[in-house]
This record gives C-alpha cells, structure tokens and sequence, in this order.
C-alpha cells in the first residue's frame, strides 16, 4: 500500500507538472482535472492523514496556477516566470514527496494464525485502591482490559488505537516526549482486530495472555503482537495501569491523566522509584485474573485459566518477571526490553519459563560511555546487574540485531526515524512474534 500511494502521489504532481510546463491548452486542462479524481482515491485507499495536506494544496494550487495562467498567458512567457514556475514547482514536489516518505502510510500484516480476530474492553475495578482523576477527584482504582481473542467476524468494524487520538497522541508527548506528529494518524491503522465479535468457540478452552505496556505508553501500542497471538489461540488481556498510562479512562469516559509530572530518566531518584512501585502493576495484574476468572462473560467462559502467561514490554515486562515469581497462577512470562524493575531475582534464580527478549541497542545502552554523566553510569551499571541475575534451567535470552527499544512497539513502523541506521520494523515485528508465539506454544499448550 505504500507503494501505491507513492505511485499516486507521483501520478499527480506529474499532472500538476503538465499544468505548469506544457504549453497545449486541451492537455493541461485536462491533466489538472485529472488530479481530482486520483486525490479522491488516494484518500479512500489510506484515508485522510496530515502527511496528504501537503499533496491536496499542491492539486489546488495546481488550479489555481491554471485559471490564473490561462487569463494571463502572454505575461507569463518571460524568462524570469519561467524560472519561478520551476523552483516554485521543485518546491511543490519536495514539500509534497517528504511526508510520505519520513512518515510512510503503513497496514500491518495480516495475522498468520487461522483465527480472526476480536477485541472486547473491559473495566475491572479494585476498591481497595484510589486513583485520581483529570478534575482532582478521587476514585476506586479503575482499570481498563482491552481483549484479543479468536472470533467470528462478520461485519463488525474494526478496533480504533484509542477513541480518542489527539488526546492520547497529546499526553504520549508530555510522558514520553516523543512529538504527536508520529501518532495522530494512528487511527487509520488496520488493527487486524474487530469490535465485539463473537469469540470463537471450540472444544478446548484458550490459554490466556496478560500483557503490560510500558511506562507512559497506552494498552493497544502493540496491536501488532496482540493480533498475532489471538489469530493462533490465545486470549490476550491487555492491562492499562491507570495513572502510569499516557492517559486512561473510567468506563463513564472520565479522564484518567498520566500521574508522573516529568518523564522518568537514568537517574538514582527515578531508579528506587521504579524498583518500587512496580508492586502496584503487579496488583493489576492480580484484579484482571481474579475478576476476569470470576466474570459469566462468554469470552472468559472460553478460558483456560490452568495455562496462565505474562507478556510485558519495558516497565512492563519487568512486571511480567515479578508476577512469574510471585504467583503460581502464572505459568510462563516473557520480557520485551524491560530492565528488571522491582526485587531482584533471588540468588537460585527464576524456577518457571522465562524469555528475555532485549534489542541491540538497549544492551549497548548498559554499557559505560564518555559522554554519560556518572549518574547515568552508575543507573545502567545497576540495570546490566539485574540482567547478570537471570538465570535458569528454563531461561531464554534473546538479542534482536537493529533493534532499539520503539522496535517492539507500533510505533516503529511509523517513521524510519525511530529505528536503528539498519533497522526494518517489520522485520523485528516478525521475529519478536516468532520467539513469542514459540516461546508460548511451548509451556502453555
């Protein structure tokens, strides 16, 4: 699909081009109202996104240079309009070509699971817990699941990143600071999953997943994985931690802001933090399982819950480790990049399955540097500490090349500006979904 937005793209500032240069009446006027048409396909094909404003004002100025030259047709042969029409048109074509190429129009993969695939969102309610609201106010700790699992498509619609973009793409750049000029479009993204299907039913119940996001970040920033994992079996509950979320909502669609007032950094204050209060994740986690194994739902009547597993990236893969070890309902857990937040692995190690998944670039990070300040140091000294403690007969520790610490999130694919020099998203996302999907089928089927 990229390809073909580039061609048409392409298309029309060729017949802008035509407009501006060629000197034959019937053909430019032709050519100008030929670029109509294919702007209204390319905006059905990948609809409406900022990075096409650049292409629909170049096809207006393309009709307005044409009425104007057209009455004006004489004065305009000079030398010195000529050479303005060319640099205004190179400038045209620049301005138009570079969105679509830093900010690509990208789909997803179709699953390669023989499920399709729903998603449900659930709110799940913990009473003995406050959380704090946009307007100040206080109330029990609510947390909102969204769930992939296999289904009956028929005609529903498909899921939306969030219901709200611009909110979400807002707060993703206070808690993050990454510029919402890399999210605002994520709604038009094919999340491979659709809106309330019927759950799918067969003789063996699913395995369930949980998974965290990371630290800042939102419940559907991996729909990428989450698609994945459904389409082979599996029902995914996907946890956003209210308050360390870029921004939650209450099932009444009150707001629920990101707690933190500063991004967190490499420092000693923002370390203990973390070590923490990853406790409070791994509450979450506990109030999703119990409510969900307590709920009539038809999805959750689906479930096995004997054959538990624990998916997290970052912040929270480092509560995937800590709930594996701490609750015997999980059974297998995997860490996408999360440094080991929380207590450390104890001296005998980690007794059940365990796969630590890290990029490249993450592992270089843990490495001393002459630019870093001695706090930085001393923050990734402790991080490459608590990787050194994981071990086990059943641990697996993966390295993915070209990688850095977006690669496991839908973001990646958005810009090649937030990949490594080398790096291809979607070929991290295949491998990441390879040694999950395997890791998986392997302890919890």
């Amino acid at each position: 699909m990229q390809i073909v937005s580039i061609i048409l793209i392409l298309s029309i500032l060729s017949l802008i081009g035509v407009t501006f240069f060629n000197k034959n009446k019937t053909i430019k006027k032709r050519a100008i109202y030929l670029t109509l048409p294919l702007s209204v396909i390319l905006l059905i094909l990948i609809g409406f996104r900022w990075q096409l404003i650049p292409i629909l004002l170049s096809v207006l100025l393309g009709l307005c240079f044409y009425f104007f030259n057209r009455k004006n047709e004489k004065s305009n042969n000079n030398l010195f309009f000529r050479i303005l029409k060319v640099s205004f048109y190179a400038v045209v074509c620049l301005i138009s070509i570079l969105p679509a190429i830093v900010f690509p129009y990208f789909q997803f993969d179709k699953p390669s699971g023989e499920n399709e695939v729903g998603a449900k969102e659930e709110y799940f309610v913990d009473s003995s817990r406050q959380i704090k609201l946009n307007n100040n106010n206080k109330t029990n700790r609510v947390i909102k699941v969204t769930l992939f699992y296999p289904a009956e498509v028929k005609s529903e619609s498909m899921l939306q990143v969030s219901q709200d973009m611009n909110q979400l793409s807002d707060s993703l750049s206070k808690a993050q600071g990454i510029s919402s000029i890399f999210t605002k479009h994520f709604n038009s993204i094919k999340t491979n999953a659709y809106v309330d299907a019927k759950v799918k039913g067969k003789k063996e119940s699913y395995p369930l997943i949980l998974f965290s996001h990371g630290m800042g970040s939102y419940n559907t920033q991996s729909t990428f994985q989450m698609a994945e994992l459904a389409s082979h079996g599996y029902v995914i509950a996907s946890i956003e931690h209210p308050g360390d979320a870029a921004v939650s909502y209450t099932s009444s669609r009150e707001l629920i802001p990101y707690a933190n007032e500063k991004i967190l950094g490499a420092n000693k204050e923002d370390l203990s933090y973390l070590d923490e209060y990853n406790v409070e994740w791994v509450k979450d986690a506990k109030v999703v399982m119990n409510q969900l194994q307590k709920s009539n739902d038809t999805i959750s009547s689906t479930i096995n819950f004997d054959k538990i597993g624990y998916l997290g990236f970052s912040y929270g893969g480092a509560t995937a480790l800590q709930s594996l070890m701490t609750d015997s309902k999980i059974k297998a857990a995997v860490d996408l990049d999360g440094a080991l937040f929380g207590p450390d692995v104890p001296d005998k190690g980690i007794e059940k399955p365990f796969l630590l998944i890290n990029s490249s670039a993450s592992i270089a990070s843990m490495i001393p540097k002459k630019e870093q300040t001695s706090e930085e140091k001393e923050y990734f000294k402790e991080l490459m500490r608590k990787n050194s403690l994981v071990k086990g007969n059943e641990v697996v520790h993966e390295i993915i090349p070209h990688s850095n610490h977006v690669s496991f999130t839908d973001l990646s694919a958005s810009t090649k500006i937030l990949n490594e020099k080398e790096g291809n998203a979607f070929k991290n996302y295949h491998i990441i979904n390879q040694l999950t999907l395997k890791f998986f089928n392997q302890h919890l089927k």
